[in-house]
């Protein structure tokens, strides 16, 4: 895991919601981890929870109301939060393997690519849309979803213009 640096934050799972987890995402979980950052936002691990059908992991550090979850229907991993009219939610990536291939390919475009400048320095004529392009290529050859809509989309987009 350590290898492109993505840090994972491991959760022993007990009793109801072990039950209630298929037991690839409780391999995962309790071998692998969860990453400590996704996309934008670095997680703040909880005592898991079920909160109306998502296993709910953690909130973002950042913002007190976005929690992190997994569907128990789909097992996509979404963001939601909010209260009643400002309420959200947004698809992250469609499972929990494509969470984690995703996070190693963002850390190797950060890391590899863009610190070692290889389409050349990130701001200079405009490489930051070469960078983006391979980010969204290389996300959508994983988890389609995730590369055209929600939070990989709005980095992606973000990349692109070189707000980020």
């Amino acid at each position: 895991m350590n290898e492109f640096n993505v840090e994972t934050h491991k959760i022993k799972l007990t009793g109801k919601i072990k039950n209630q987890l298929d037991k690839s995402l409780i391999y995962i979980i309790e071998n692998i981890g969860l990453p400590k950052k996704i996309v934008y936002s670095k997680i703040n691990f909880i005592d898991p929870i079920i909160e109306e059908s998502i296993f709910c992991f953690g909130e973002a550090t950042h913002l007190s109301d976005m929690k992190f979850g997994i569907e128990l229907r789909t097992n996509r991993i979404i963001t939601y939060g909010g209260y009643r009219e400002n309420s959200f939610y947004s698809i992250i990536n469609s499972n929990l393997d494509k969470l984690l291939l995703c996070s190693f390919i963002y850390d190797f475009v950060i890391r590899r690519l863009i610190l070692s400048e290889s389409f050349g320095a990130y701001y200079e004529n405009c490489n930051y849309e070469k960078y983006a392009s391979l980010l969204k290529e290389m996300i959508f050859d994983i988890d389609k979803e995730a590369a055209e809509k929600g939070a990989w989309a709005s980095l992606i987009n973000e990349m692109s213009i070189g707000a980020i």
